[in-house]
Protein backbone atom coordinates (compact mmCIF):
# COMPACT_ATOMS: atom_id res chain seq x y z
CA UNK A 1 0.00 0.00 0.00
CA UNK A 2 1.19 3.37 -0.51
CA UNK A 3 1.16 6.15 1.59
CA UNK A 4 1.86 9.80 0.27
CA UNK A 5 2.40 12.51 2.98
CA UNK A 6 2.69 16.31 2.37
CA UNK A 7 5.79 17.75 4.12
CA UNK A 8 8.20 20.38 4.61
CA UNK A 9 11.78 20.37 5.66
CA UNK A 10 12.82 23.29 7.46
CA UNK A 11 16.29 22.86 7.59
CA UNK A 12 19.69 20.63 7.92
CA UNK A 13 18.64 19.03 11.00
CA UNK A 14 15.19 18.48 9.78
CA UNK A 15 16.50 16.37 7.00
CA UNK A 16 18.86 14.44 9.14
CA UNK A 17 16.32 13.94 11.16
CA UNK A 18 13.74 12.51 8.05
CA UNK A 19 16.57 10.21 7.09
CA UNK A 20 17.02 9.05 10.21
CA UNK A 21 13.23 8.38 10.48
CA UNK A 22 12.73 6.73 6.95
CA UNK A 23 15.58 4.32 6.92
CA UNK A 24 14.19 2.19 9.64
CA UNK A 25 11.86 1.15 6.61
CA UNK A 26 12.46 -1.65 4.50
CA UNK A 27 10.23 -0.74 2.02
CA UNK A 28 11.16 2.18 -0.60
CA UNK A 29 10.25 5.87 0.09
CA UNK A 30 10.68 8.51 -2.02
CA UNK A 31 10.50 12.42 -1.81
CA UNK A 32 8.52 14.25 -4.89
CA UNK A 33 9.18 17.72 -5.74
CA UNK A 34 6.84 18.67 -8.97
CA UNK A 35 8.82 16.09 -11.71
CA UNK A 36 11.86 15.03 -9.58
CA UNK A 37 11.82 11.99 -7.34
CA UNK A 38 14.76 10.98 -4.94
CA UNK A 39 15.77 8.32 -2.84
CA UNK A 40 14.24 9.53 0.79
CA UNK A 41 16.62 7.65 2.93
CA UNK A 42 19.78 9.72 0.63
CA UNK A 43 20.93 13.07 2.34
CA UNK A 44 22.56 14.09 -1.01
CA UNK A 45 19.58 13.09 -2.98
CA UNK A 46 17.41 14.81 -0.83
CA UNK A 47 19.56 18.49 -1.19
CA UNK A 48 19.12 18.26 -5.04
CA UNK A 49 15.18 19.44 -4.04
CA UNK A 50 14.17 23.06 -3.60
CA UNK A 51 13.65 22.58 -0.19
CA UNK A 52 11.94 26.11 0.33
CA UNK A 53 8.40 24.76 -0.96
CA UNK A 54 6.49 21.82 0.47
CA UNK A 55 7.67 18.12 -0.93
CA UNK A 56 5.37 14.78 -1.51
CA UNK A 57 6.69 11.93 1.13
CA UNK A 58 5.54 8.54 -0.72
CA UNK A 59 5.97 5.44 0.93
CA UNK A 60 5.52 2.40 -0.98
CA UNK A 61 4.69 0.03 1.99
CA UNK A 62 2.34 -0.76 5.11
CA UNK A 63 3.36 2.05 8.21
CA UNK A 64 2.65 1.83 11.80
CA UNK A 65 0.67 4.46 13.12
CA UNK A 66 4.06 4.99 15.79
CA UNK A 67 5.73 5.12 12.44
CA UNK A 68 3.47 8.11 11.52
CA UNK A 69 3.57 9.66 14.46
CA UNK A 70 7.58 9.85 13.90
CA UNK A 71 6.54 12.07 10.63
CA UNK A 72 3.92 14.47 12.56
CA UNK A 73 6.63 17.20 12.76
CA UNK A 74 7.12 17.36 9.28
CA UNK A 75 3.65 17.28 8.19
CA UNK A 76 1.56 19.95 7.03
Amino acid sequence: MKENIKIRLRDVMAVKDLVNIVSQLSCPVKLIYQDQEVDAKSIMSIFTLDLSDELELEIDGDCSPEFLDQLKPFML
